[in-house]
């Protein structure tokens, strides 16, 4: 019964997003969240990228943005 019921759900989702690709505002709200998928994975692989056990992807930006400002004020030639 439960299956049947799920089953039921699936298929009826599958149907909503057949019709919507069929038509070009559908079509057009499917390449969004496509997008918008392409987009967070990205961003989840950047994350996962910079982030270790000394810091988080903050501190390192933090730090990052610290020493080029230490290096523009300090080499900068006009002491």
């Amino acid at each position: 019964m439960l299956l049947l019921t799920l089953r039921q759900k699936i298929s009826g989702a599958f149907n909503v997003v057949k019709s919507r690709v069929k038509n070009e505002k559908g079509a057009e709200l499917m390449e969004w969240i496509g997008m918008i998928l392409v987009v967070i994975a990205i961003l989840g692989a950047v994350i996962t990228f910079f982030s270790d056990s000394d810091g988080g992807i903050g501190e390192k930006i933090q730090s990052f943005i610290s020493t080029q400002i230490e290096n523009l004020t300090n080499g900068g030639g006009g002491d």
